[in-house]
Parts: structure tokens; sequence; C-alpha cells
């Protein structure tokens, strides 16, 4: 089970409380004992998206913690982040790296997209989603950085998802760019063999798909100092910012490195995707369930 919040998710909290309550925990208990086995996949210690109830989330992965039978972690951080959260990472554990995607290369569409956005085939292309009804990231410190950039150089900011805050002013940069709404996963494809630069300006995280797309697409990224990013990354492929520090203030200095040439180590991109195989990490999930035969 990857996403368990799906059971009991709703848009009102007393519907949330009585679907984890009295569905899903009795369900768990009878599988156990008709003998099914029941196993967790973490992918974050807490759900970012559509959480209406911190308390209930934060039970019910205790729940799961103890009562599941096997935790599987993505991310070198995920043990530590659960049990720094819930004072344990579950009955058994089991490390099985995220892999990494399948990547389509599409350099004519790569061409036809930015004439598309009005974009030079010679300008830096930063992509930031700003994802809808995520409460654990978002543009604001980004844009105000952005908005303070007397002299943005050749760089230009791509924002995709909800509309950001100040639109109406913003899209009068010629700089800047923005997509609306969901972008369906060919779309999504094109952009990342368009854009250069991935910026995450996360304030919490576990474990982020997103960040082995970009391993796959060969995409340098712009990411806080966070555990995950700090393990699964390195200054060769990240330009890293400081957590503590708001991200607007730290615009400059990341843009200036990117104007005066910085670029990503391509060898390090080779050597990033055979540590993050999606098929070892299968090879250990496989090993794991079988012990739990």
């Amino acid at each position: 089970m990857h996403w368990p919040e799906g059971f009991w998710r709703s848009d009102y909290i007393f519907i949330c409380y009585i679907k984890a309550l009295f569905w899903f925990i009795p369900i768990v208990y009878i599988a156990k004992l008709m003998g099914y086995k029941w196993v967790f996949s973490s992918h974050n210690v807490i759900p970012h998206y559509k959480v209406r109830s911190l308390f209930l989330e934060r039970l019910m992965r205790l729940f799961i913690l103890k009562k599941f039978d096997l935790v599987i972690g993505l991310a070198y951080n995920t043990k530590s982040d659960l049990e720094l959260a819930f004072g344990t990472s579950g009955k058994r554990y089991v490390l099985a790296l995220h892999g990494i995607y399948n990547r389509d290369i599409e350099s004519n569409n790569q061409i036809a997209l930015r004439k598309e956005l009005q974009i030079p085939k010679s300008a830096k292309i930063i992509l930031s989603i700003n994802s809808l009804g995520r409460q654990n990231k978002g543009v604001d410190g980004l844009l105000k950085g952005w908005e303070k950039l007397e002299n943005k150089g050749d760089i230009h900011l791509l924002i995709t998802g909800e509309k950001p805050a100040g639109y109406n002013k913003l899209k009068i940069d010629k700089n800047f760019h923005f997509i609306e709404g969901y972008i369906p996963d060919d779309y999504l494809k094109r952009i990342f063999n368009c854009v250069d630069f991935m910026l995450f300006n996360y304030k919490n995280i576990t474990t982020s798909g997103m960040y082995f797309m970009t391993i796959t697409y060969g995409l340098a990224s712009i990411a806080p100092n966070l555990p995950f990013f700090k393990l699964h990354s390195s200054d060769k492929t990240t330009l890293f910012f400081d957590y503590n520090v708001s991200l607007s203030s730290q615009m400059k200095k990341i843009f200036k490195k990117i104007n005066n040439g910085w670029e990503p180590d391509l060898d390090e991109f080779d050597k990033l995707r055979v540590k993050y195989n999606t098929k070892s990490s299968a090879e250990e999930i496989s090993k794991a369930f079988y012990s739990l035969l």
C-alpha cells in the first residue's frame, strides 16, 4: 500500500474519521485473521495532499507502522524520518530506493515548445511546479526573489499548476512564463525535455518522485538543503540553498552562478541513474515480499 490515506480521504473531516476508524482499521484486522500480510511503501511521513486532519493522519500512520507486517522505505532518510515522527519505523523495515523513470527524448518538441513559450534557444529555463492542493511547497519565496532581481540575465522562469499570487503583474515580465492547471504526462515530458533546471521549494519532504524525474532527464536541481536532497544528490548536479533562510534572499546568488555558466556534471547523472536503478529496487522489494510467505 503506497497511499493509504486514499481509503479515508473526503472533503469532510467527520467522514474521514468514519472511514478511517470504522472501515479501514476493521478491514486490516479482518484481513489479518484471514492470513493476509500488509505492506506499507512509505513515500512521505505525513501526506501532503488534501490533509483534512493532521491528528487523524498521524494516528493512522502510527497504526500502520505498528500493525503492518512490512514497511518499505524509498529514501535513505525514510527510516530516521519515521522514527523521529513516530518513535518507530515499523515491525520490519526494508530500504528499496525510489527508482528513476523511463525517458522520452523529443528534441523537435523541445524547439517547438520554446517557440510556443517565446523563449530563446540560448536561454536557461528554471521550472517550478506550483502543485494544486499541496501545502508542503510553494512559489511565494521564489517569486518574491524573482521580482527583486534587477538583472535576470538570460534566465527564464516557468511556473506550472496553480496560478500564483500577483500573476497579473508577473505576466508583464518577458522572462516569466506560466502554464495553468494539471499538466498531462505527454506534455510534461515535453517540458522536461525543454527546461534546464527544476526548482524544489519544499517545506518538508521524505521522498520526492519529481527529483528522480530530474535524474532521468538530466536536469539540474535547485533545492533546499533538507536531508532528502543532501543524501540523494550532490553539488555536482544540484544548486543548494539554505532551508533556514528565505529563498527570496538567496535568489541573487543562485542566478549569478547560472549566469556565470554553472553547468551540472553529466557524468554524475549517469552514476545516479545506475545508483537509482528501478530493477534493483524491485529486486529488494521482491525479496522482502517472499520473506513474508
